[in-house]
């Protein structure tokens, strides 16, 4: 059933499925699904999906469309230990379909949970960085979220408690991580990206 304060909708080819984790007597296995921006970026985002959903459309190099929801959980970082925010879309179908424009939507309602930062980007265009809660039954999801234009701006005016909703897209980029003097490492980030907010009255 669609969640309407929570709904993921992509479309893109699958890389390789392997086994994620057991919880509650069920296994769970996670891949990535690759989606491509109209300017040919191309976001690889993190799908978990359990084994009673899984299908022949599960498999590396298939086309595919996939709804459900976007999700976070903390866990231990492999070197440091901290705890790390990990963003995944919890899948409810995964469906092998005839290859056309790739899609990478999600609608999402939640409350701002901290001070959102406006900032310049080194090309000069305005954004702001907010982070929000997404009720979960008696938990919630944390989500990073950037904002752009003319939506920074009216983000950048919102108190801690509002409720917002957006019409994004799940981004990916690249990082370069130090984990000691003389050595680094590679790392991929997860965040919401939105031009299109609407300040949710009570």
């Amino acid at each position: 059933m669609k969640n309407d304060k929570n709904f993921v909708n992509l479309k893109g080819t699958l890389e390789k499925v392997d086994y994620s984790h057991q919880s509650g007597g069920k296994m769970y296995y996670k891949t990535y699904i690759d989606t491509r921006r109209k300017s040919g970026t191309v976001d690889r985002v993190p799908v978990i999906v359990s084994e009673d959903r899984m299908n022949n459309a599960v498999r590396q190099g298939a086309y595919v469309e996939i709804t459900g929801v976007f999700a976070s959980r903390n866990r231990p970082d492999e070197n440091s230990g901290k705890k790390h925010l990990d963003l995944f879309v919890n899948a409810n179908v995964v469906e092998e379909v005839e290859e056309t424009e790739d899609l990478n939507k999600l609608v999402v309602e939640g409350t701002v949970c901290k001070p959102t930062v406006g900032r310049v980007t080194p090309a000069g265009r305005k954004v702001a960085d907010m982070f929000i809660a997404v009720n979960r039954n008696k938990s919630s999801y944390y989500f990073p979220c950037i904002l752009w234009g003319d939506t920074a701006e009216i983000a950048k005016k919102l108190e801690v408690g509002e409720k917002v909703k957006l019409i994004c897209r799940i981004q990916s980029r690249k990082y370069i991580k130090k984990i000691s003097k003389n050595e680094s490492i590679e790392k991929e980030a997860y965040e919401i990206s939105s031009s299109c907010l609407e300040v949710v009255k009570c």
